[in-house]
């Protein structure tokens, strides 16, 4: 995911604005002709030189997280196998928010 993302993404519950938590992110390279580019169209070369990998986006209102998966953000609302491996894989990242009342939007606690 581009940072970027992040300003057009909104909770699928409540419509508002989420935060984020990165656990893995990817540096790129871009070229003079991409920096060109970006800065031509008026956005920040911080928004494109680098890739979410993996994180959190948070409703800090809700109490509610949604897995960066891959590069991919879901925003999902029902139980998927992608968030028991997910909780798996980022066990220790996910702990600390889930010890302070925190969840995937599916989770029926």
């Amino acid at each position: 995911m581009k940072p970027f993302l992040l300003r057009q993404l909104t909770c699928a519950i409540d419509k508002q604005p989420l935060e984020l938590v990165v656990f893995k992110d990817q540096e790129f390279v871009l070229s003079s002709e991409q920096k060109n580019i970006i800065n031509s169209r008026g956005n920040q070369l911080r928004d494109y030189d680098k890739e979410i990998m993996d994180g959190l986006l948070m409703n800090n209102r809700k109490k509610i997280f949604y897995p960066i998966y891959k590069g991919v953000p879901r925003l999902l609302l029902f139980e998927h196998p992608l968030i028991k491996i997910f909780s798996e894989e980022f066990k220790e990242q996910i702990e600390p928010f889930i010890q302070k009342g925190y969840r995937f939007p599916s989770d029926d606690s």
